[in-house]
């Protein structure tokens, strides 16, 4: 789906609302389905979805136009630990979007950016950075090289990290 700008008025319109699913209540009549103290938008796909004056918005980017009166524009929006809600949003890049996801369920080191290297029989530490992989060594304790993807996650990612539990 295109990224279309919020528009300004909307703040007439809807207001931020922690007890609606959608983060997000009708203040005013704006047509349609629309009621006054309702919560706004229906699930769809995994993200709430607004309608208003004809145009579909995701919830959440009205929510953040709401919480800091600006509109993401072309910029990601990181949800945080729940992304189906409205809460907690922060704009982010691409990489940094991707950076505070958890490990793959694939993963069988049991830590994100450890895997085991057969060639060398050690733990190989490496974390990704603008899509470009970055070696961060090899270990022969898997816990040092799960505190090595540590330090480079706050480098690298800062407040975006997610990091291992060791």
């Amino acid at each position: 789906m295109k990224t279309l700008p919020i528009p300004e008025n909307i703040s007439e319109y809807l207001e931020l609302n922690t007890d609606s699913p959608s983060g997000i209540t009708w203040k005013k009549y704006a047509g349609g389905k629309s009621k006054v103290g309702k919560h706004a938008g229906c699930l769809s796909n995994g993200r709430y979805m607004i309608g208003f004056k004809g145009t579909s918005y995701y919830a959440y980017r009205i929510a953040y136009f709401l919480k800091n009166g600006e509109d993401l524009g072309e910029r990601l929006a990181d949800h945080g630990s729940n992304p189906i809600t409205s809460n907690n949003i922060r704009p982010a890049t691409y990489s940094d979007n991707n950076a505070c996801k958890t490990k793959l369920s694939r993963n069988r080191s049991g830590f994100k950016g450890v895997s085991w290297c057969s060639q060398t029989q050690k733990w190989r530490a490496q974390i990704a950075k603008d899509g470009k992989d970055i070696h961060l060594g090899r270990f022969v304790d898997i816990k040092d090289a799960a505190h090595a993807y540590n330090a480079a996650a706050l480098e690298y990612h800062g407040e975006f990290s997610c990091l291992n539990v060791v």
